[in-house]
């Protein structure tokens, strides 16, 4: 069903493993057999319109590891207050948090590293 709305085509035989997962009732984790078929698929969803079924927004994201979960979770409380102040920001893998001034993104490593440089220019951050 998801595969007719998306500019790509997967297969029942091309999931290795699928699961209801979290305390999510809507929850379904899925394994790609093939991480093409994988990149090909998060590519369409992001350049397609919100995904519906069945009149219900559907969501499919990757992954992260846990180790990889804590270190974005490291700027989840600077994030917090950037988007209060109206920063665009967003963290990329791996662990890397991004910063745009208008149209200049800049990226910072840790929270502490990107704390210090806010603080110059903004003292209202924590």
């Amino acid at each position: 069903m998801i595969a007719d709305k998306l500019a790509t085509h997967v297969e029942e035989s091309d999931i290795e493993r699928a699961h209801r997962a979290g305390s999510h009732p809507h929850m379904t984790v899925f394994k790609l057999y093939h991480l093409q078929k994988k990149i090909n698929t998060l590519k369409a969803l992001r350049s397609a319109e919100a995904l519906r079924i069945q009149g219900r927004i559907v969501r499919i994201v990757p992954a992260l590891s846990a180790r990889l979960h804590k270190c974005w979770g490291t700027f989840w409380p600077l994030r917090s207050q950037l988007e209060k102040m109206g920063i665009e920001s967003l963290v990329r893998q791996p662990a890397t948090l991004w910063i745009w001034e208008g149209n200049r993104p800049r990226q910072f490593e840790s929270p502490q590293e990107a704390t210090q440089f806010l603080k110059s220019k903004y003292p209202e951050i924590i």
